[in-house]
């Protein structure tokens, strides 16, 4: 990584971007507080890639659900209590991997009560099983 884009990365406030190449390549780039100049990063092949969690229904499993931190995977058991409630309790242990189980159920009953129709709906859709063919 070139130093100029490093200490640009590291620096408070600074803007951080990625720019799409031709032939799938991409550079990551920032630009310092106060600057209209960029710093670019080193050029990468391929796709980048994604940093989320991957969701699946398991109606074989014991529990209502469970979220792996080190596979990133969460799963959850559509035959066992609210769906809803379930998907939106392992969402906030994903967002809030340290805090405890008390503070997770507190905080995903307040979250399921303000949601929308719309962001319930997309929200569940993270989780509809894939139909192969």
């Amino acid at each position: 990584m070139p130093a100029v884009y490093e200490k640009c990365v590291n620096t408070k406030g600074s803007k951080k971007f990625t720019k799409k190449l031709s032939g799938g390549k991409y550079v990551h780039g920032c630009r310092l507080p106060g600057s209209e100049k960029a710093t670019w990063g080193e050029v990468h092949q391929g796709k980048k890639k994604k940093a989320g969690y991957k969701r699946k229904v398991d109606s074989k499993m014991r529990s209502f659900g469970e979220i792996d931190f080190e596979k990133k995977s969460i799963r959850i058991n559509p035959k066992k209590g609210e769906v809803l409630n379930t998907i939106v309790h392992e969402e906030v242990h994903r967002r809030y991997p340290d805090k405890s189980e008390r503070w997770v159920k507190k905080r995903a009953t307040k979250e399921e009560k303000s949601l929308t129709l719309g962001d319930a709906m997309k929200l569940m859709k993270k989780y509809q099983r894939r139909q192969n063919g």
